[in-house]
């Protein structure tokens, strides 16, 4: 009598174990370089996030986002056909300027509201632009136009070190006040500008954008510290007079 043969299983069974074998494998592999891919999106700082990649200098080297790190930054929105930009920007080219002399952490990107990269290319040499731009064609410019606090130019944005809005139009700031208009971003001081733009009759675009609140605000918060500062002078003036009474010699001696 003849043993009966194990039955060989067909071929297509055994190729599809071998196609299930390699899929899984693969899953395997590629599984690491997914999960680092998603840490590397989550590390992605906020610079990167809201300015992309690059950053373009005027004279055509790039730079990082990533190197504006702790700097207050201003984001101006500009166009070469604005009569209004034309006298703005060398203002703030020199406020700018004389920030950056004296060491303190600031910069302005350019946010081009130009109609193509050649007159954006056009306003950067014309108006020579010292400033680091975001490219013309990065989609991260439309949303910053989209996201701005008004429509029309130009506009000065000013962002803290932590990627949050300080004010959302610094223009007049810059125009009225120069260097002293940083130390109110600074420490969040109403500007004098702010004072002008709410009591002086003006259009309803130029009014003070926090409105009756916002200024009651910062009124409050710079009277507080006016009445800090008066009081401390008038306890080291006190105890500088104490301090000299001591050292002066009796009339008996």
């Amino acid at each position: 009598m003849y043993k009966q043969s194990t039955p060989v299983p067909p071929m297509h069974s055994f190729n599809k174990y071998c196609i299930l074998y390699t899929s899984i494998m693969l899953c395997l592999f590629s599984m690491p370089s997914f999960v680092s891919g998603i840490e590397n999106k989550e590390e992605q700082s906020w610079l990167i996030k809201t300015f992309g990649n690059t950053l373009e200098m005027p004279d055509g080297k790039t730079i990082s986002p990533e190197e504006l790190e702790g700097k207050m930054l201003a984001l101006y929105f500009s166009g070469y056909g604005c009569s209004w930009c034309h006298r703005f920007t060398p203002r703030l080219i020199s406020f700018r300027n004389s920030l950056q002399r004296k060491g303190v952490p600031f910069e302005v990107i350019f946010v081009s509201e130009d109609g193509d990269s050649a007159k954006m290319a056009m306003h950067i040499r014309e108006e020579q632009l010292p400033f680091p731009a975001i490219p013309y064609g990065s989609i991260k410019r439309i949303k910053l136009i989209k996201n701005k606090v008004r429509p029309g130019i130009p506009v000065l944005e000013v962002i803290g070190k932590d990627g949050k809005v300080i004010v959302k139009d610094g223009r007049f700031h810059v125009e009225r006040e120069h260097i002293l208009a940083y130390v109110s971003w600074r420490y969040g001081l109403p500007n004098i500008s702010d004072y002008v733009m709410y009591f002086v009759p003006q259009p309803s675009s130029l009014r003070y954008p926090g409105g009756a609140k916002e200024f009651c605000r910062k009124l409050a918060r710079l009277a507080i510290l006016c009445l800090v500062v008066t009081y401390a002078v008038k306890g080291i003036r006190h105890l500088f007079q104490l301090y000299t009474s001591r050292r002066k010699p009796c009339a008996n001696e």
